[in-house]
């Protein structure tokens, strides 16, 4: 498998592995109290100071234990009142992530012979300063899915009718061409979007390229590895919209350098190519939409969480999920784990859908953090029907119509499925054999189909159907048509 399919294949990427854990060693151990003081021939004595507390803490260790506090000075002979209690000993400062600990009082005076005594003041301990928290420690969480507890179930799917399949550009020669459909060339299609215009455009991820198809199936080029502003636009994939503005993403930052956190947000001008960076060292997005208020949702699948951009201040916030530590369970904010978020759409009222790939399952995202099975029980299989007991198989890319249906590609099991509003699952094409076929829809074939758009009415769906990041040479660069009739 090439690079950009596979996180492990990166070498750095071998820093994922490491969940934040505490530092070495704790804060030093405070001083033992003063000795009391002497007592002076029919004088007073005071009681010692209480020691100081410990040294200085150590990094994500436990804080340093108070001083003992001293004790009070003995009786004067002759009536005089006994001395004051020395004070507590300070507690040593608390290591970073460590705990608080608070000095001890120090002892009551005795009586003076003869006379009457008056007892030493407690001294009073202060407590270290808590200590800065450590990184958060990756605590695994109960999946929420995955589990066959039925027994093992049989594919069962149903096909949506009057479904059929064409190529619309591209074929088995990977390239750069521009021209027609059978003169024109794609070189590993990975994602698609349509324009407002009504063509197409599309992420050609081996050639570093976004190319334009129109509705008859032309291609020509829009952006090159070299028409930026800064930098080389490379190994794009992502495509989203702000309004009417165009954005993608790149698995490498402007260097060309890729990396768990090299990830690049860009906005492109259709009419010159121009790709202008928005921010850079993003994390690894491989998809993004757009909530109502202009923000992009970014789902990170190397770092296996939900974020949220703002283009215009480039402020970036963790939504749900915790970076660098998946998993497959709901809950909210960082409690929630993700194990590969890769597709991701947003519906009316900003209902966030994330395509979580490795857990087989699809998530709703609230704007609150929120996260909820939308659909699948976390199986890998085929199974159509009700959407929380239905089952993929890798889903990755994800799209909407205008009436709330939700579109799947189903990688690895080569199909492209649709749930509906009303939360049934049906398949629309694909007959689970990776190759080429066109054709009615339980006959055609897919292969890569990592990218995929719906018209509005929900008629027509486009798939890149590319190599799926195959090392060896296959023939699959083409951009699929599926046409679904009344």
């Amino acid at each position: 498998m090439r690079l950009h399919h596979s996180p492990i294949a990166f070498t750095v990427l071998t820093l994922l592995v490491g969940c934040g854990s505490s530092g070495p060693s704790g804060g030093g151990h405070g001083g033992s109290g003063g000795a009391a003081g002497r007592a002076g021939a029919g004088g007073t004595s005071t009681g010692g100071r209480g020691g100081i507390g410990g040294g200085s803490a150590g990094s994500s260790g436990t804080g340093g234990s108070a001083g003992a506090a001293g004790a009070g000075g003995s009786a004067a002979s002759g009536g005089a009142t006994a001395g004051a209690s020395g004070s507590g000993g300070a507690a040593g400062a608390a290591g970073v992530g460590g705990a608080d600990t608070t000095g001890t009082a120090g002892s009551e005076g005795g009586a003076g012979a003869g006379g009457s005594s008056t007892a030493g003041g407690g001294g009073g301990g202060s407590s270290g300063g808590a200590g800065a928290g450590g990184a958060v420690a990756c605590t695994p969480a109960d999946p929420d899915g995955g589990t066959d507890a039925g027994g093992a179930k049989p594919d069962d799917f149903l096909f949506l009718q009057n479904v059929t399949v064409t190529t619309l550009a591209g074929g088995a020669t990977a390239g750069t061409d521009s021209g027609p459909l059978g003169t024109g060339t794609l070189s590993n299609p990975v994602s698609v979007t349509i324009e407002p215009e009504g063509s197409l455009i599309v992420t050609d991820f081996d050639s570093n390229r976004l190319r334009r198809v129109t509705s008859t199936g032309t291609l020509s080029t829009v952006t090159t590895s070299t028409m930026t502003s800064e930098g080389s636009f490379t190994r794009p994939f992502g495509l989203g919209w702000i309004g009417t503005t165009l954005y993608a993403q790149t698995d490498a930052d402007p260097t060309g350098m890729r990396g768990p956190t090299g990830g690049t947000i860009w906005s492109i001008d259709r009419n010159t190519g121009l790709a202008t960076v928005v921010l850079a060292n993003v994390g690894r997005p491989r998809a993004f939409a757009a909530l109502s208020d202009g923000r992009l949702v970014l789902s990170d699948f190397v770092n296996t969480e939900i974020l949220l951009l703002n283009v215009t201040t480039k402020a970036v916030t963790e939504l749900a999920g915790q970076a660098n530590c998946s998993g497959s369970s709901n809950g909210t904010g960082s409690s929630a784990r993700f194990s590969s978020p890769q597709g991701v759409v947003v519906l009316p009222g900003d209902r966030i859908i994330v395509a979580d790939r490795d857990a087989h399952i699809l998530r709703e995202v609230s704007l609150a953090g929120g996260v909820t099975t939308f659909a699948g029980d976390g199986v890998e299989g085929l199974i159509d029907g009700p959407k929380l007991s239905a089952r993929f198989s890798a889903p990755s890319a994800l799209a909407a119509d205008a009436s709330g249906a939700v579109y799947v590609s189903d990688t690895t099991a080569h199909r492209i499925r649709r749930i509906a509003a009303n939360g049934t699952v049906t398949t629309v094409a694909g007959n689970g054999t990776a190759g080429f076929m066109d054709g009615p829809g339980n006959m055609a074939e897919f292969y890569g189909a990592e990218g995929i758009a719906v018209t509005a009415d929900g008629s027509t769906i486009y798939v890149a159907d590319g190599t799926g990041g195959s090392d060896d040479p296959v023939p699959y660069n083409r951009l699929r048509k599926i046409t679904i009739a009344p």
